[in-house]
């Protein structure tokens, strides 16, 4: 059975991280839900193959974790949630 891909899925909102973990879960992937920088670093150790953004997440949040992740991987896809309820490549 092959290895589950990881997604880092990072939500402002705890509640919304839980949403899109279990729906992404339930599609097979493994899921590391974050919400702050320390646990961005901790997650990035995990070489996940895609990083979400929630849109509840600050903007400045948005570039401090972009800058994080693009510190240790480049390049490094990205997908931003919009508010209304769009992806965006970034």
């Amino acid at each position: 059975m092959p290895k589950a891909q990881i997604i880092m899925v990072v939500s402002h909102d705890p509640k919304l991280g839980d949403v899109r973990k279990a729906v992404l879960e339930a599609a097979g992937f493994q899921v590391l839900a974050v919400s702050n920088i320390k646990e961005v670093k901790a997650a990035c150790q995990k070489c996940p193959q895609l990083v979400m953004i929630g849109y509840s997440l600050p903007s400045s949040a948005k570039r401090q974790v972009w800058a994080e992740v693009s510190d240790l991987w480049h390049p490094w896809p990205f997908k931003s949630i919009t508010g209304h309820g769009r992806l965006r490549s970034c």
